[in-house]
């Protein structure tokens, strides 16, 4: 799947079940720059949204979408972080390389291919 966003376009990698999302990217090589990983919540809100990286040995930028894929917030999380909660409901959440999709802000709409 390909996630466009002005002149970026990304791989993304879906999590949808309960086991790939428990999993993550925990363990894993560092994100490539064009590369991403997508969650997907069965419902839009926080509860669901909030995640960590125990275990995820650097840095990832992480965009929670609504669904209509509209950004409601993004923030830069250091290896090892115990929480983050998006500021308002999200039923996506987009983990990426801190270097990828420069500049993006809240309320942005993101297009998936």
């Amino acid at each position: 799947m390909k996630l466009i966003y002005k002149n970026s376009v990304l791989n993304i990698k879906i999590k949808k079940n309960i086991l790939s999302k428990a999993v993550g990217i925990m363990f894993s090589m560092k994100i490539k720059h064009n590369d991403g990983v997508l969650f997907i919540n069965n419902k839009e809100n926080i509860i669901n949204s909030i995640l960590h990286t125990l275990f995820v040995f650097y840095p990832i930028k992480v965009i929670w979408l609504d669904s209509k894929f509209k950004v409601v917030d993004v923030k830069i999380l250091k290896p090892f972080t115990l929480l983050a909660v998006p500021q308002r409901k999200a039923k996506y959440i987009l983990e990426l390389s801190p270097k990828a999709l420069k500049n993006i802000k809240i309320d942005t709409k993101l297009k998936l291919k």
